[in-house]
């Protein structure tokens, strides 16, 4: 189940794979299909998965999608992206052999035949030199005719039917004593978003791609905050997902959490830099969750 009450729906897990004209590999990706209850459907990252915590009981009365549709919205909204951006960068890459690898060679081939032609004008080069000078220049120019082939058939790729890796249904089930408030997270994206733009930064609400953060907010010098907003209708503990968690570890300073207290009333934000590197919050282990005090939270904030 989601202990954020957000989901109610199943999961497509799915391996993708993209191969080009010589056979190899070109991409290998998981891919993840979320098919709400009502029958939206988008992608999200397969690390969802860490944010979720099993059940036993294996029963549901509502059919499953068709795996047909949820397969159609994969290869539109993923694998034909996909290929469209691998099939740029091996273009580009294309050019670059081009440019060096075809030249160098029609470079070495022009010399080989000039001098063909002298050692014809001239008629005292021994037979067996002008042999190997023939030899080289036949050499190069199946070098040259096979590497042209080889960047043809690189830029060629082709779409492997994707594998279906398995299916998660998923229901939601609120944590209780901590059960989120759509209407003070509004608020708590707001007083965010708004803080980002007043600080000259351009934010992106991402929060609907459970990236295991909210928002993307740039500076005009290229560097990026990475946002986790958690809103409180007053004050108190804060509790991240195992996503969030190891976003913040991985991102380090990159990554900020911003603590919205007294949403309902009078918003006041506080900000938190790294916090894997200052917070030491406690593993809630039945709900796979992580519950940082609000007195240690308070303790290294810096109010906005």
């Amino acid at each position: 189940y989601d202990p954020d009450g957000k989901l109610d729906g199943w999961l497509y897990f799915y391996s993708v794979e993209l191969r080009d004209g010589n056979n190899r590999p070109a991409a290998q990706q998981i891919a993840t299909v979320y098919v709400a209850q009502d029958g939206t459907t988008r992608l999200v990252p397969p690390a969802i998965l860490w944010d979720l915590v099993p059940v036993k009981e294996e029963t549901d009365p509502h059919p499953e999608p068709d795996t047909g549709a949820t397969e159609a919205f994969l290869i539109r909204e993923f694998v034909l992206p996909l290929r469209e951006e691998l099939s740029r960068t091996r273009a580009q890459l294309a050019e670059i052999k081009r440019k060096y690898g075809v030249a160098s060679l029609n470079r070495r081939i022009g010399e080989l035949n000039d001098k063909l032609i002298e050692y014809s004008m001239r008629g005292d080069i021994p037979e067996a030199e002008i042999a190997n000078a023939q030899r080289r220049k036949e050499e190069a120019e199946k070098r040259l005719e096979e590497l042209k082939r080889e960047i043809e058939r690189e830029q060629t790729l082709s779409m492997q039917p994707p594998e279906l890796l398995g299916v998660a249904r998923v229901f939601p089930k609120p944590q209780s004593g901590m059960t989120p408030d759509a209407g003070i997270e509004a608020i708590g994206m707001r007083v965010a978003m708004e803080y980002e733009r007043q600080q000259g930064r351009n934010p992106v609400d991402v929060s609907a791609q459970n990236l295991g953060y909210d928002i993307r907010s740039e500076s005009p010098d290229g560097t990026i905050r990475y946002i986790e907003v958690k809103a409180r209708a007053l004050t108190g503990d804060v509790v991240l997902t195992p996503n969030e968690w190891i976003m913040a570890q991985r991102l380090g300073d990159e990554y900020w959490l911003y603590i919205i207290t007294h949403a309902g009333d009078q918003p006041q934000l506080q900000l938190i830099r790294n916090p894997a590197s200052c917070l030491q919050p406690t593993q809630i282990q039945e709900i796979v969750r992580y519950q940082v005090p609000q007195s240690q939270w308070q303790s290294v904030a810096q109010s906005a």
